[in-house]
């Protein structure tokens, strides 16, 4: 996640994103093909620079990563809805939810979770690699 993020960090840089970054030292330990997580995360950080306007936070603990982002552009109706492929966002851009749809077919595919949820402007994306 670290390489891909930092990868795409000219692009978050230069759509002016702050990218707040809180990662333990430890590996998170994970079964899982190298090319398949990279597309995860690929997908994720993609969408953030299409569709994050001004903060990206991304953690991790205890082997859950969140990556979150301020907006009022969101509902929980439309959260409930993000990994849906056929879905539209029609507040941002009239794109489809497809990358989140791939990145949660890889996830579990390999057995872990992931979802969203949307409190207080804060949207946030949960990957748990416990099992």
């Amino acid at each position: 996640m670290q390489e891909v993020l930092l990868s795409f960090y000219p692009n978050l840089n230069e759509a002016k994103i702050d990218v707040t970054v809180s990662i333990n030292d430890d590996n998170i330990n994970i079964l899982v093909k190298k090319e398949a997580i990279i597309r995860v995360f690929n997908n994720i950080f993609s969408n953030a620079i299409k569709y994050v306007s001004y903060d990206l936070i991304v953690s991790e603990k205890d082997n859950i990563i969140k990556i979150a982002n301020h907006t009022d552009k969101l509902d929980n109706v439309k959260v409930a809805k993000i990994f849906d492929r056929y879905y539209t966002v029609r507040d941002l851009s009239y794109s489809t939810c497809l990358g989140f749809d791939i990145a949660k077919t890889i996830i579990e595919k390999y057995g872990y979770k992931i979802s969203a949820r949307y409190v207080d402007d804060l949207f946030e994306l949960i990957i748990d690699f416990n099992k």
